[in-house]
């Protein structure tokens, strides 16, 4: 969201996933009660907007910040570009180009006014190749 002083204000950016073990309150229908872990999505499950998923996400494999960073990558292409960087006809041709080693088309292909330094930090974002290590190298 724009705010009228001219600031970007992400209001909604993706699924939280809880990584501890919540207490129970002893009293679960108190109103002040600490919010609960009532769901916990199990290892394989693919949730999200496929659109805004990192290869990691769409595979259903463990994901961390790197996931958010990916999603921000999508989301900073659509806004300079007007598309998304990965397409297709159905949500499993979209999953298909973000786990694929194909890159998106650079963002100076779609317009002039794209700085060569915005072009890097989206491509750094969007980067699915792994290090020899086998680490993600995803980060801004």
């Amino acid at each position: 969201m724009l705010r009228s002083d001219g600031y970007v204000k992400v209001l909604d950016f993706g699924l939280a996933k809880f990584t501890e073990t919540a207490s129970h309150p002893s009293n679960p229908t108190d109103p002040n009660a600490e919010t609960q872990h009532v769901l916990n999505t199990s290892p394989g499950v693919v949730m999200g907007t496929v659109s805004y998923m990192s290869p990691e996400q769409a595979r259903g494999t463990r994901v961390d910040q790197r996931t958010d960073i990916f999603s921000f990558g999508v989301l900073l292409y659509e806004m300079v570009s007007g598309r998304l960087p990965f397409e297709g006809q159905t949500q499993t041709d979209i999953i298909s180009s973000i786990i694929s080693n194909k890159r998106q088309a650079p963002l100076a292909r779609y317009t002039d006014e794209v700085s060569p330094e915005m072009e890097r930090i989206v491509a750094k974002a969007l980067q699915k190749t792994k290090t020899a290590d086998t680490k993600l190298s995803r980060t801004c």
